[in-house]
């Protein structure tokens, strides 16, 4: 996949997303319907990988998931199982600050 846009490091507002496809595509023309099939879900797709490649990273760092490179040349994650016990007590902690805990448990 290509570059990330600035405005998809974040969640980006629905206005926002629309007007960075066309500053990134001046000539680019579509429907709704290609606009929302295309366009945002590929932007959506994008953002949304690297959303996961960053918590992929943080649990990694706290040694919850092991990573592996594959023959592939790919990295394949799997629960670090030695961690099974900190893993469950996370999830049942509430959601809000639950990256505080990792860093600091």
């Amino acid at each position: 996949m290509g570059r990330i846009p600035k405005c998809l490091k974040s969640p980006p507002t629905l206005f926002r997303e629309i007007l960075e496809c066309f500053a990134l595509h001046g000539e680019r023309q579509d429907t709704v319907e290609g606009i929302t099939e295309w366009w945002l879900l590929q932007n959506r797709i994008e953002w949304a990988v690297a959303e996961v490649k960053a918590a992929l990273n943080e649990l990694v760092s706290q040694r919850l998931v092991l990573e592996r490179l594959g023959a592939d040349g790919r990295a394949y994650y799997r629960l670090n199982r030695r961690r099974l016990k900190q893993v469950r007590a996370l999830l049942q902690s509430p959601k809000t600050g639950a990256k505080d805990r990792l860093a600091t448990g």
